[in-house]
């Protein structure tokens, strides 16, 4: 490949581009956002391998971007997203530069937590039930109708953010005000500003009982493969949604049958408007069968990548970038199971020390893996859902013993020192 060939890499997060750099070396153009690349502890690429720009400003991005093509003689051959958030503009560009990549109006309706599911409830997907909330009378008015615990979360969204469970009409006025506040704060924010355009800024979805997975997929005109299967293991801290941590399943490990998930998947991701995409997508099993919660246009996160990597030596960002370019790409399944625990402050503070001398001696632990130094500061959510998490641990668990209880011993393991 000539080295003026690139795969644009859209707003992603310093460590991403600094894995990216070592793995696929000057195979990448990285767009980047200031604020990621203020904050790094990474080395910073070369100026000619990143360009830096404001996501609140998309105009800026593409100027520079098209400036930096042109005056370098680059030649773009594909282009991807890690991230939420950035995914927007990279359609954009996409379609502008006639690059494959999920139009705009597909990953709006991924992003869309009430659109994406009323098209599969429409078209007979299975999804949870779901409904647009302009107040607390609605949310109760839906919480009766349905006579089951509902879940409140932002229209739009990403990730866990301000995301509640309901089991009393209490609950569901308390938490359709702690999401509309939690929205007020963050009204600036790219991936939350367009909400305010309407009253209708919450969804309720009927709370789905059952074990929630994560997968990734590859769609072609063709079909649909599955890449990896992780069971979703939720925290029991008061933050719904919070994964505490990821079981990546071997190949006939996962109680899940893969000709229905397959068809599931496959039909949710076609009638959303995605025709070629490598896409992650979570899933409830209800009585055997997958109930689709969300899908989007980009490899999973959280320490998936790492796990994937330690565990099937599969690098699942360099294989999107191969996706992105056009390339044949390959992997492996595996048969074992392997585990990543994801590690958060409980409380707020300013961040003293993190022990991990007693996990590393644990014979299950393969890796740890800290993103935080000392003088990080800790917020709690709904300020900030970000801060508190402070790296993972990979690690191979003992099949006669509890999951949940494995997870808890490592963390414990673990001394998070706060001021």
């Amino acid at each position: 490949m000539s080295g003026k060939n690139k795969v644009l890499v859209v707003g992603t997060t310093s460590d991403y581009v600094h894995w990216i750099r070592n793995s696929k070396p000057e195979r990448a153009l990285f767009l980047t956002e200031r604020s990621v690349r203020k904050s790094a502890k990474e080395p910073a690429p070369d100026l000619l391998e990143e360009i830096l720009f404001d996501l609140k400003d998309l105009n800026e991005a593409r100027f520079a971007l098209f400036r930096h093509i042109h005056q370098e003689g680059l030649c773009l051959e594909g282009i991807t997203s890690f991230d939420c958030e950035a995914m927007p503009l990279a359609a954009s560009l996409a379609k502008e530069m006639g690059l494959s990549y999920a139009s705009p109006e597909a990953v709006a309706l991924c992003q869309d937590k009430y659109q994406s599911k009323r098209i599969w409830m429409e078209l007979g997907i299975a999804s949870p039930v779901a409904g647009l909330m302009e107040s607390e009378e609605e949310v109760v008015s839906f919480f009766r109708k349905t006579g089951k615990p509902c879940v409140l979360k932002p229209k739009n969204g990403t990730g866990s953010e301000f995301i509640f469970i309901c089991r009393t009409e209490t609950e569901c006025r308390e938490n359709f005000q702690k999401i509309i506040h939690g929205l007020n704060l963050k009204k600036n924010h790219p991936m939350y500003a367009g909400l305010f355009s309407s009253r209708a800024m919450v969804t309720a979805e009927v709370f789905m009982e059952g074990e929630e997975f994560s997968c990734d997929f590859i769609l072609e005109e063709a079909g649909l493969e599955v890449v990896r299967i992780c069971r979703k293991w939720i925290s029991h801290d008061p933050f719904v949604g919070t994964a505490m941590g990821y079981v990546l399943l071997g190949a006939d490990q996962a109680d899940v049958d893969m000709g229905a998930l397959s068809q599931t998947l496959e039909a949710g991701a076609r009638s959303l408007g995605l025709t070629r995409a490598l896409c992650m997508a979570d899933f409830i099993l209800v009585a055997g069968k997958p109930v689709l919660l969300e899908m989007a246009p980009r490899a999973g996160g959280d320490c998936i990548p790492f796990l994937l990597k330690k565990a099937r030596g599969l690098d699942i960002l360099g294989l999107s970038m191969d996706f992105a370019a056009g390339k044949p790409v390959k992997w492996t399944t595996g048969a074992e199971t392997f585990a990543g625990l994801r590690l958060h402050a409980d409380r707020k503070g300013v961040l003293k020390k993190i022990d991990i001398e007693e996990a590393k001696k644990d014979p299950r632990v393969l890796e740890i893996h800290l993103t935080k130094s000392p003088g990080h500061v800790v917020q709690m959510p709904p300020e900030d859902y970000d801060s508190r998490h402070l790296g993972h641990i990979l690690f191979k668990p003992d099949k006669n013993v509890d999951m949940f209880l494995q997870f808890r011993d490592l963390r414990s393991k673990i001394g998070v020192h706060l001021a």
